[in-house]
């Protein structure tokens, strides 16, 4: 169960790393406005904290896990355990 949870722990912590990506264009294509659309890309990006797409994606994993539990037929403690798998 301690593995569960360090492994939930590194997955909310791992979108907390700064990242400075910079996505490779292919030679022999007109870079265009690339420093300008990139520049909106990452503004869109920042908008939307990791965090709360970590949070969401979790929640909806765990309901999609509690749903498969329910429908082959666990309960209880079962149904938790498949939830918690989900949302991980």
């Amino acid at each position: 169960m301690r593995g569960v949870w360090l492994l939930t722990l590194a997955a909310f912590t791992a979108g907390c790393a700064p990242v400075n990506y910079r996505p490779i264009v292919d030679s022999g294509v007109s870079r265009g406005s690339y420093e300008a659309d990139l520049a909106d890309c990452q503004q869109l990006a920042e908008r939307r904290p990791a965090a709360a797409k970590a949070a969401g994606a979790a929640t909806a994993g765990a309901a999609i896990g509690a749903l498969f539990a329910l429908a082959v037929g666990l309960r209880g403690r079962d149904v938790a355990h498949v939830a918690a798998w989900g949302a991980t």
